[in-house]
């Protein structure tokens, strides 16, 4: 019984020192601490544990192979992602086992940054600031080429975004000028650039900006010197057409030449048209295009000496002679026009010819020193001008007349206010005369003329019709 007592407390003792030599628990990182850079990595660890163990990060871009493991010595990669982000980043992977816990830290750098907001700038050439917009978490400089003087930096703002403000120059050349702006990171060699880009001076030189044509069917040609882009428009004009469509290559100084076509004029009156040059903006050149009126022709019918249309091109023209009765004129091979008076009459009364020739046309650009008060126009005279006459009171005109000179009645006679004219015809045909000259000259009110005129024809009184 003593012996079964005995066996049985030397079991007792040698299990309970077994139990007080048990192993303690323990975790051993070959590196508590990992500084990285934001590019993608695989980092060995070296993990050595008395238990099993598991692990944990506190970020999701830090993962673990494997995460758990056997006690002893186990080799495990921690992986990280690439840091995208503009800041640093930071987590913990925590090692547990038996109740102990041991962490291993890791820090990322963030993505260096040196970022515009805007990477090209195209200026016209006036001098002009531009406000570049820098996004960058990293120490950096710029600089600007030797040769683009015509870029000065003037202010620097110290904003969440940093703000660099550029002069730029007057570009006073007919090129294109270009040039980049470069920021670098003073460390990391991290670099971008804002391109300027400056248009030239446009130049446009037309070889006339007026132009006199003649009357009939003409085609004439406008040479045209630019480097800029136009567009021109005759749209508003039914006599004038350019159907030229030409393809202007802006920032070369190059010539073109423009082929417009003008329709003859049917009128005895000159026409003309301003046709603008337009860039993107606004009208910037003009060309007056001045076309003549059509010409007077004085021709004689087989019935006698007649005029079919009143005067000639002025190159045509005879020498000016002088009557004895003091009226200057024009002698054509079949008519006469009158075309002044020097004598001292208040009554001047047309000569219905001279030499033996019809006078078919007066053409009185005042009427001498006599201060005339009364101008007789004979029977058989086709076209009539009063001008600068305005000590007259009366005109008579004969039922002949076909044609007004200048832009038609009452522009035609410049005479004293409340002049009376006297017509031979009728009512109706001084209508049809009225109506035809004003159409022909396209008449506009204006200060020339008598104001308010009224015509006594023979059979009864014609009064000029309001707003003409």
């Amino acid at each position: 019984m003593r012996n079964r007592i005995s066996i049985i407390l030397l079991a007792a003792c040698v299990l309970g020192l077994l139990s007080s030599c048990a192993e303690e628990p323990m975790i051993s990182l070959s590196k508590t601490s990992v500084s990285a850079s934001n590019e993608a990595a695989e980092i060995a660890l070296d993990v050595n544990t008395t238990y099993d163990w598991t692990a944990s990060s506190s970020a999701g871009w830090v993962k673990l192979s494997p995460s758990s493991g056997a006690k002893g010595l186990t080799k495990v990669t921690v992986k990280l992602d690439v840091n995208n982000t503009f800041d640093d980043r930071s987590a913990t992977v925590t090692f547990s086992s038996e109740g102990i816990t041991s962490q291993l830290t890791i820090s990322q750098s963030q993505k260096n940054s040196l970022v515009v907001s805007t990477g090209s700038y195209h200026l016209s050439f006036e001098a002009d600031t531009i406000d570049v917009k820098l996004m960058a978490n990293v120490d950096y400089s710029y600089s600007i080429p030797d040769t683009a003087k015509w870029v000065k930096v003037i202010e620097t703002k110290a904003l969440k975004e940093s703000h660099i403000l550029f002069q730029i120059d007057e570009n006073e050349g007919f090129s294109l000028r270009e040039t980049a702006i470069t920021f670098t990171d003073k460390s990391k060699g991290l670099s971008t650039s804002v391109k300027i880009q400056q248009d030239p001076q446009i130049h446009f030189e037309m070889a006339a900006d007026s132009l006199a044509i003649a009357y009939d069917d003409t085609l004439f040609v406008l040479k045209i010197r630019t480097n800029g882009e136009f567009r021109w428009n005759a749209s508003g004009c039914t006599w004038l057409d350019c159907s030229d469509q030409l393809e202007f290559i802006p920032g070369e100084m190059r010539e073109y030449e423009l082929h417009f076509t003008a329709e003859s004029n049917p009128a005895h009156s000159f026409r003309e048209y301003t046709v603008p040059f337009m860039d993107a903006n606004k009208v910037r050149y003009k060309l007056y295009v001045r076309q003549e009126a059509a010409p007077y022709v004085l021709t004689a019918v087989a019935a006698g000496l007649e005029v079919t249309a009143p005067v000639v091109k002025e190159t045509e023209r005879p020498e000016e002679k002088t009557d004895g009765e003091g009226f200057t004129y024009y002698e054509w091979p079949n008519a006469v026009e009158i075309t002044g008076y020097n004598g001292d009459s208040k009554t001047v009364s047309i000569p219905d010819s001279e030499n033996g020739k019809p006078v078919r046309k007066v053409t009185l650009m005042g009427v001498g020193k006599s201060a005339a008060e009364r101008i007789i126009i004979p029977e058989g005279v086709y076209s009539a001008v009063i001008y600068s006459s305005r000590t007259v009171t009366q005109v008579d005109l004969p039922s002949s007349l076909g044609h007004m000179n200048y832009r038609g009645f009452p522009y035609s006679f410049e005479c004293a206010e409340g002049c009376v004219f006297r017509y031979n015809g009728t009512k109706a045909k001084w209508q049809e005369l009225y109506d035809f000259c004003r159409e022909y000259h396209n008449c506009t009110v204006d200060t020339y003329g008598t104001r308010s005129p009224v015509v006594q024809c023979a059979d009864g009184v014609w009064e000029l019709p309001e707003n003409n």
